[in-house]
């Protein structure tokens, strides 16, 4: 069994598979753990007024204290049209401190889903390197060893698909009379 202290380079797959899994339900406690969250499209994440810059909060709170000293003048504002109440800004008090609620936990989720990547493109990458330079050996093997070519035959269909989706375009274009 490897230890715990045992590095990415030195564990197994077999094991880390294994711990995987037990992180992945950690995850899913974390989930279980908090309400529903919400769920953004790619468009709206990217136009969402919620990104609230460092401090922010605090300015936005300062405008809702003088939005319950000075009521009247919010008046036109209120979701109701009965302006900014104390109700409304104890209301939207609440929705800044929630959003907060989640900053260490996402700061903390985020962080290590980028060293979980970072951890993915090394290992991926060490293997890669070594795995792409024996591809040129194997693929002139398998020119005459059936055995070799049927074995090969998913890298070979892998690495050839640009090419033919390249020369499908240029045949596509051409028969269309556009330019390559």
């Amino acid at each position: 069994m490897t230890t715990k202290s045992a590095t990415l380079g030195q564990i197994n797959a077999t094991e880390l598979t294994r711990r995987a899994a037990k992180a992945l339900a950690g995850v899913d406690e974390i989930t279980s753990t908090l309400p529903p969250l919400f769920a953004l499209t790619t468009q709206e994440r990217r136009t969402s007024n919620g990104r609230l810059r460092d401090g922010e909060e605090e300015a936005l709170l300062a405008v809702l204290d003088v939005a319950d000293h000075v009521p009247e003048a919010f008046r036109a504002l209120g979701a109701d049209g009965g302006g900014l109440n104390h109700h409304e800004t104890g209301r939207l008090r609440d929705a800044l401190k929630r959003g907060l609620a989640l900053d260490e936990l996402v700061a903390a989720l985020e962080e290590l889903t980028r060293m979980l990547r970072d951890s993915q493109l090394v290992l991926s990458g060490d293997a890669r390197r070594s795995v792409l330079a024996a591809y040129p050996i194997a693929k002139a093997i398998a020119t005459h060893d059936d055995v070799a070519r049927t074995k090969l035959a998913p890298a070979l269909n892998y690495y050839a698909a640009p090419a033919r989706l390249a020369a499908r375009r240029r045949r596509d274009r051409k028969q269309g009379g556009q330019a390559p």
